[in-house]
């Protein structure tokens, strides 16, 4: 079966002096096997994942994904982030952990990892196993990107990487 995603991702964070925080991630979109696009296609994962802050470098991340079409519906999200320096930063959250670094305050370049995965409603067929079900998959992945900020609160971001092993 090929898998296909067709999806959009908004944002809502909070603001903290010139810093921001993600705090709910919607990913509102198609998801679909095959070229069967249906009413059934639609689904819109969230990722809710309040921070508190311990110092002005440390905060304590935790929360989870929540997604009616995977198994388990809702997934933990758990880590820190660590500002070690103005031009080196961890991130230590699960499912997506990165380490970067940031020469000025419009450039990040990083080095991530990612344990994630999609469900995909598949189309209609004659067959009353598969007929409308859901797929799903895992994903263990490494990866190198870049994020760009032209202006504030607008970001350009892009990551290439291997996946080592899919479920």
């Amino acid at each position: 079966y090929a898998m296909t995603s067709l999806a959009g991702e908004l944002v809502f964070s909070y603001w903290d002096g010139d810093d921001f925080y993600p705090v709910l991630r919607l990913e509102p979109g198609l998801y679909y096997t095959r070229a069967n696009i249906t009413k059934n296609s639609f689904d819109v994962p969230l990722r809710f994942t309040p921070g508190l802050k311990v110092n002005d470098n440390l905060y304590v991340i935790g929360g989870f994904s929540f997604d009616v079409y995977s198994n388990p519906i809702i997934f933990p999200v758990a880590g820190f982030n660590w500002k070690i320096s103005d031009q080196w930063n961890l991130r230590a959250v699960f499912p997506r952990p990165r380490f970067s670094y940031l020469p000025s305050k419009k450039w990040e370049f990083f080095v991530q990892g990612d344990v994630n995965g999609d469900s995909f409603r598949n189309g209609p067929t004659d067959d009353h196993r598969t007929n409308n079900a859901v797929l799903q998959y895992y994903y263990y992945r490494a990866g190198v990107g870049f994020n760009y900020e032209p202006v504030k609160g607008f970001e350009i971001e892009a990551v290439a990487g291997w996946n080592f092993k899919r479920e």
